[in-house]
């Protein structure tokens, strides 16, 4: 069985006529910060997922641990924040060396 033979252009060359679209590759700042969070969600059910004991666990948050666990929520949001701020942007270059 003959497969179809694609005919190339004289003069052709890949290096120089074939030309991807950059952006397909390029991941902005959103979405490397997305992809930060949910590796890191990701990260957070899998360790839960394997080594909580779910009945211990659920005993805890019903004792109050909920409360904990929104505390460090709005702690890492706070120090996310302060770490991606302009102000570090512009402070950090400075105190690095």
């Amino acid at each position: 069985m003959k497969y179809p033979v694609a005919k190339i252009p004289a003069g052709f060359q890949a290096h120089h006529d074939i030309q991807f679209e950059r952006h397909t590759y390029n991941f902005s700042n959103e979405r490397r910060e997305f992809m930060g969070v949910f590796f890191t969600l990701l990260f957070v059910v899998l360790y839960l997922a394997l080594t909580v004991d779910w009945k211990e666990f659920m005993g805890v948050i019903r004792q109050g641990g909920w409360a904990v666990i929104g505390v460090y929520i709005v702690l890492t949001v706070l120090i996310v924040a302060v770490l991606t701020g302009p102000e570090t942007a512009a402070i950090a270059p400075a105190v690095h060396h």
